[in-house]
């Protein structure tokens, strides 16, 4: 079963690596980069976390958003954001090596999953068997116990 879960774990990490590559083009075809200039200062949403409305036009495309900031931006100054296909603030296109990180990860998961639930298993069968020995040799103590004392009396 350990040597199965080699080729299994491998699947399962391939599988992995192939969607993430996937959807890391996706992002890489549907997201750009602009570098709006902030209109208004920053204000505190939360114990360190800023926000600020920016305004943009680039490539062709305008518009504003309030977006988190860094606390020490002000005003007039510019910052990189990403947007997505329809415009709207996105998150920056992972990096390729993020699918090699994923499928490694999850063949190591299943890997280790795997062994650890034979390792289990083997562990709980030892364990059972041990106590059923155990209980046979109970059983053989106590009727040689009584068989001595019948003898002796």
């Amino acid at each position: 079963m350990a040597l199965i879960a080699v080729p299994v774990a491998g699947a399962f990490g391939t599988h992995a690596y192939t969607d993430t590559s996937a959807e890391i083009r996706t992002e890489d075809a549907t997201r750009f980069l602009v570098q709006p200039v902030i209109t208004e200062g920053p204000s505190s949403i939360a114990s360190h976390r800023y926000q600020a409305r920016v305004r943009w036009d680039q490539n062709g495309r305008s518009g504003t958003a309030v977006i988190p900031v860094r606390e020490t931006a002000q005003r007039g100054d510019r910052i990189d954001l990403w947007l997505d296909d329809h415009g709207a603030p996105a998150a920056q296109p992972r990096h390729p090596d993020v699918a090699v990180v994923t499928g490694i990860g999850v063949g190591v998961f299943v890997l280790i999953g795997v062994w650890l639930c034979g390792w289990c298993l083997v562990y709980g069968a030892t364990l059972l068997l041990q106590r059923r020995r155990s209980a046979r040799w109970d059983r053989e103590w106590r009727q040689m116990s009584r068989a001595t004392k019948e003898g002796s009396q």
